[in-house]
Parts: C-alpha cells; structure tokens; sequence
C-alpha cells in the first residue's frame, strides 16, 4: 500500500512540473548545437520529468548553476555553461549520446560535440563542483595551447544571430564557407600536433609492451621445459624406485624361503641325531649284555675246573 501512495506522490510532484523553473540552460533538439561545441566547456545533466532522482537532484543541481554562474558569485566562470536536457520530449539528444539511464551527468570540452567525462558520486553539490573542477583544470593541461588557437578561429567566424537575422548573399556564404574550412583545418592541424605531441611515449609504451610479451613468451617456455625435466626425472625416479622395490620384494621371498628350508633341515636332523642315540645306547646295552654273559660264563667255568682239581 505504501508503495502505491509513493508512486502516487511522485506522479503528482511530476504533473506540478519540478523542472520548469530552472535557472540552468536548457538544450533541446532544436538548440543544442548552437551551444554544444562552442568556446565553452559544457555541464550537461540528461533527466527525465518523471524520475524521482532527478527531482531529488534538483536543488543540489540548482545550487551548482548559482556556483559558477550567477553573477554575484566569487567563482563566477565565463568559460562554462551547466546545462539539462529533458529526455522525455529530446529524444535526438538522448539518441546522439546514448543516454540509457537518468539522471545521467556529463561535460563536452570545448569546440568537441562528445562527453569526455561523467559524473560518477554521490550528487551533491560539493561533489558537482570538485568534480567540474578537477575535469576543467585536468583537460586544460592535457590540451594547452590546442583551445586557444581554436577559440582565436571560433572568435573570427561569425556567429549567427538569432535576433537580427538575415538572408546571407552569395558572396557572404562564400565568405562563412571559407571561414568556416579554415576553422576546420585548424581543428585538424592542431589534433594532429597534439597527437605528435604524444607520439613518442605511444610508440616508447608500444615497444616496452613488446619487450614485456616477449619476456613473458620466454619465461613461459623456459617454464615448460622446466617442466618437463622435472616430470621425466620423477618419471626417471618413479621407475627406479619401483624396480628398486621389486628387487627388495624378491630377496624377502628368497630370505623366506631359505628360512623355511632351512627350519625344516634342522628339524630332519634333530630327528635323526635322536634316532642315531637310540640305536647306539640300544647297541651298547647288548654289547654289555653279552659282554657281561661271556665274563660270567668264563668265571663259571675257571670255578669248576678248579673244584675238580
């Protein structure tokens, strides 16, 4: 229920119309390229009369426009335009720069139609102004020199205007046509000397990445042949160890073995050595049975012929 009364809330907030009382510049399909690749940096915010974190922004945006532009303020800047465009009604602007989603925050460098740079913070006014700060202040270093001499062509060409304007003649197109392939070649020239100016530290970067790959190529082979020794020793070792094992199985079957027969031996010959000590003690006792039967008898004998005599 309660999501039913906010989506309420905000479709009656949106039919009050939030947006229309702005102080910021308002681009449109009909006017955007009027502003939009000028001598000026652009703060373009992308929103949409129904989104509920556009009109959350709204003060927070607001106050950035009274930051930078409002003639009263101490950081007033002649050099930047913060700007909106409604999405709901512009749909060629949103489709020029693939706006998807809303609020969406950018800013175009000067004498460029594309956004080099979007907002990604929390949105508050603090974060709005560092962040058109720091992108101004990091672009002009980036390109110093490059704007100036563009602004210098911009300047010469005339600008048209909206209030006094007049059907050109043929000479005066002549004249704008000429101005404006002169403005044209120096937008070219000076892009292609500030490219040369980075050419250089491409082309160093470039070779110091192909040193690196090849590097890497050849560690990565030395790592595989590594590799591979390492696998055919332990393959090596693997196969020693076996037979190594094999062999040490073979002499405990051996040893076993021997212990056996050799257990049955010694058994055998117990046997017999008892058998040998019967036959002999047997022996013996016959022996000095018959020994003792003679002597009695050779005594008998001696003892009745001395009776007769």
């Amino acid at each position: 229920m309660w999501m039913i009364l906010i989506l309420l809330g905000d479709f009656f907030e949106c039919k009050g119309g939030w947006w229309e009382d702005s102080l910021t510049l308002e681009l449109t399909d009909n006017n955007y390229l009027q502003h939009i690749g000028s001598n000026k940096f652009i703060v373009l915010e992308f929103y949409a009369p129904w989104c509920h974190f556009c009109q959350h922004m709204f003060p927070e945006y607001e106050a950035v426009w009274k930051h930078f532009k409002d003639p009263q303020s101490n950081w007033k800047r002649d050099d930047l335009e913060i700007s909106r465009a409604n999405m709901q009604v512009n749909v060629k602007m949103g489709n020029d720069f693939q706006i998807r989603e809303y609020p969406t925050i950018g800013i175009i460098a000067p004498f460029s139609n594309k956004i080099f740079s979007f907002f990604d913070s929390e949105r508050t006014k603090i974060n709005f102004i560092n962040w058109i700060d720091k992108q101004i202040e990091e672009y002009s270093e980036k390109n110093q020199g490059i704007n100036e001499n563009l602004s210098d062509v911009h300047d010469g060409i005339e600008q048209p205007d909206e209030e006094n304007h007049h059907e050109h003649t043929e000479e005066e197109e002549e004249i704008e046509h000429e101005k404006a392939v002169q403005y044209e070649f120096v937008i070219e020239d000076r892009s292609a000397e500030f490219s040369n100016k980075w050419k250089g530290e491409f082309e160093a970067l470039r070779i110091e990445i192909e040193e690196l790959r090849k590097y890497v190529k050849e560690q990565t082979q030395e790592i595989l042949l590594l590799t591979s020794n390492i696998k055919s020793i332990l393959k090596d070792q693997t196969l020693t160890n076996i037979q190594h094992f094999e062999n040490l199985e073979k002499q405990a079957e051996e040893l076993d073995f021997n212990i056996k027969n050799r257990n049955k031996i010694e058994s055998t010959q117990t046997r017999f050595n008892v058998t040998h000590m019967i036959v002999f003690l047997s022996l013996g006792a016959l022996v000095g049975i018959g020994i003792g039967v003679i002597s009695t008898k050779m005594k008998g004998k001696k003892s009745y012929e001395k009776f007769d005599n």
